[in-house]
Order: structure tokens, then C-alpha cells, then sequence
């Protein structure tokens, strides 16, 4: 299909692409996006990762003490706001 069209019609077509992309994806669009679909993925029920099944002191042993408390990036800036 491209081999069809001139150099100046590749021209305007990049920059209406790139017109686009910058209306489009921009942060704010982008954090929506990720708002969304966190607050309809986490919403319906609680996340919990399956390393809370495994006891504290083994945890700590092999070093993922860490992976027991999650906490979805979300939750958090909601409590802290």
C-alpha cells in the first residue's frame, strides 16, 4: 500500500500521525487509562498475593518477606491523600 503513495503524501500522513499521538498519549490519557482499569480490576475483588500462604519466618528466610504485603499503587495514593 505504501509503495502507492508519493513522498508527499507520506509527509502528511506523519504528521497527522504524529498530531495524534500527541492528543492521544499523552500522561493524563495514559493515567486515566491505568485508573480505569485498576478501579474496575480491583474493585470486584481484593488482591492478594499467593505468597501471604506462606508462613512469615520462611519468608524471611529466602528473602520475599517483601512479596507478602502488596499493596496495589492505587490503594496507596488514596490512603495518603
Amino acid at each position: 500500500m505504501l509503495q502507492h503513495v508519493n513522498s508527499e503524501e507520506l509527509k502528511t500522513l506523519a504528521v497527522t500521525m504524529q498530531k495524534i499521538a500527541a492528543r492521544r498519549y499523552t500522561w493524563d490519557a495514559i493515567a486515566q487509562r491505568y485508573r480505569f482499569v485498576l478501579n474496575t480490576s480491583f474493585a470486584k475483588r481484593p488482591v492478594t498475593p499467593r505468597a501471604a500462604a506462606i508462613p512469615v519466618e520462611t519468608a524471611i528466610r529466602y528473602g520475599f518477606r517483601h512479596l507478602q504485603q502488596a499493596n496495589v499503587f492505587e490503594e496507596r495514593r488514596t490512603a495518603n491523600a
